[in-house]
């Protein structure tokens, strides 16, 4: 089970909050006559001055970096500590008291909350990125595009995949990234295709995107919509059409250099690409479709890395998956997303990696005895609003290694922690609780990996 410890971590925005409260507001700069009739001030009483501004600057500076409240580790065994997560060189992660290589982590969490459950306007990159925020003019070659976590920005034309202009749905924005990883034949990333209003939907090349209008050139010619009618486009990438990435440089994550970091903001962006750098102050990002970013630290609530030690089962083809409904409503699973569509959710935990089942299911995976772990963080999901009932098991090779008991959905997620070394298969079970009922069954397989023995 999950220590206690990690659901008593106070929100850091309090201490922020806190913070910002007790700070004397600035003083009124003086007018220009009074500036002339002030005394001159000797030379070495600027210098004492200036040395006392940068020793208070560094004092403030120290004091920051020991206000950051600590974070919520899982490793990629499944066990956890409470640390104050940096990360300077590539794969190195510092934990204060010791290093540990970015490859042994499953995930950080850096602050508890909601997420919103829709974006506003939003854009979606041809990696997955997410990012809430406004176009504010197109080209041939290049974006502007107004970000609310990354300020004024300007992305390639060949790394755009959507542009939603009304308000989207976290878990919809997630689907289309699914489906074009999956490239298939519908979705972004296919062809540039105009969505109106009225339902209409128009397959045209875009050309350019202005505060009132959307330019495009269809068969009758360069034609134009006003832009307050049009809810998304969705832009063909040129490379991906041929069996490309997009126009973007393979993830980081994918080399031997260090894992890909999957970043999940407060405000519901979803960044992905290599960590140069995390202090007390900032994270610095590069690799991901939306090139090299900064972001504040305050900004953080989830992160993953994938391509390390931990392998996510969403990523994998299951042998065989089922769900067997309690009457007639069918409930399939959904990778990476919970079973209703929306983020995954389970208590206080937030997951862009995982299954999303409803009881009763049966996931199968074929895995030739090559792992010696599997992890999850197990929990009922938040859409059942509290209701619910469902048990957690693990077979290997048919033999029962794992079962967590009746959880509710009031009950916190619990780490999943199973050795299956030597297992050719593993199936997980989401079964009915005692009662036999599958009402608010909706349940996470959060964060599930097989994990190489590490002695590999």
């Amino acid at each position: 089970m999950i220590p206690s410890g990690l659901y008593g971590v106070a929100d850091r925005d309090r201490r922020e909050a806190v913070s910002a409260s007790s700070a004397h507001p600035g003083a009124a700069a003086p007018s220009a006559a009074a500036a002339e009739s002030a005394p001159a001030i000797p030379y070495r009483s600027v210098a004492r001055f200036s040395l006392r501004a940068a020793l208070a600057s560094l004092a403030a500076a120290a004091l920051a970096a020991r206000s950051v409240l600590p974070d919520d580790v899982i490793f990629a065994d499944g066990s956890t500590i409470q640390r104050t997560v940096h990360i300077g060189k590539r794969g190195s992660v510092s934990l204060g008291d010791r290093m540990v290589a970015a490859a042994d982590v499953l995930a950080v969490r850096f602050a508890k909350g909601n997420l919103p459950e829709r974006l506003s306007s939003a854009v979606l990159l041809a990696d997955g990125t997410a990012l809430a925020g406004e176009i504010r003019s197109a080209g041939s070659t290049s974006f502007q595009f107004a970000s609310e976590s990354l300020g004024i920005v300007d992305l390639p034309r060949d790394r755009i995949a959507a542009i939603y202009l009304t308000p989207v749905r976290l878990g919809e924005l997630k689907a289309a990234a699914l489906a074009m990883a999956d490239g298939g034949t519908e979705g972004p990333g296919r062809e540039d295709r105009i969505f109106v209003a009225n339902g209409d939907e128009v397959p045209a090349a875009m050309l350019r995107v202005d505060a009132e209008e959307i330019s495009y050139r269809g068969k009758e010619g360069i034609r134009r919509l006003q832009r307050n009618i049009v809810t998304r486009i969705h832009c063909r990438l040129q490379d991906r059409a041929a069996g490309g990435d997009g126009g973007v440089e393979p993830p980081v994550g994918k080399s031997a250099r260090a894992p890909l970091a999957v970043i999940r903001l407060k405000n519901g962006d979803l960044l992905r690409g290599d960590i140069l750098r995390l202090d007390a102050g900032e994270m610095l990002m590069e690799g991901g479709a939306a090139g090299t970013v900064k972001v504040p630290r305050r900004l953080l609530m989830h992160m993953h890395f994938e391509g390390g030690r931990a392998e996510f089962l969403s990523a994998k083809k299951p042998k065989s998956a089922k769900h067997i409904p309690l009457f007639d409503a069918s409930f399939p699973h959904r990778m990476d997303l919970a079973v209703s569509g929306n983020v995954m959710r389970s208590g206080d935990w937030i997951f862009d990696a995982g299954i999303g089942v409803h009881s009763r299911s049966e996931i199968v995976y074929e895995t030739g005895g090559a792992y010696g772990r599997l992890v999850a963080v197990c929990g009922i999901d938040a859409a059942a609003r509290g209701r619910g009932e469902v048990e957690f098991a693990v077979l290997a090779d048919g033999k029962e290694v794992f079962r967590s008991g009746p959880m509710t959905g009031k009950d916190p997620p619990r780490i999943v922690s199973v050795p299956i070394a030597g297992a050719a298969r593993i199936t997980l079970v989401t079964g009915f609780g005692p009662d036999g009922d599958d009402s608010g069954g909706h349940a996470n397989w959060g964060l599930a990996a097989v994990v190489r023995d590490l002695r590999d």
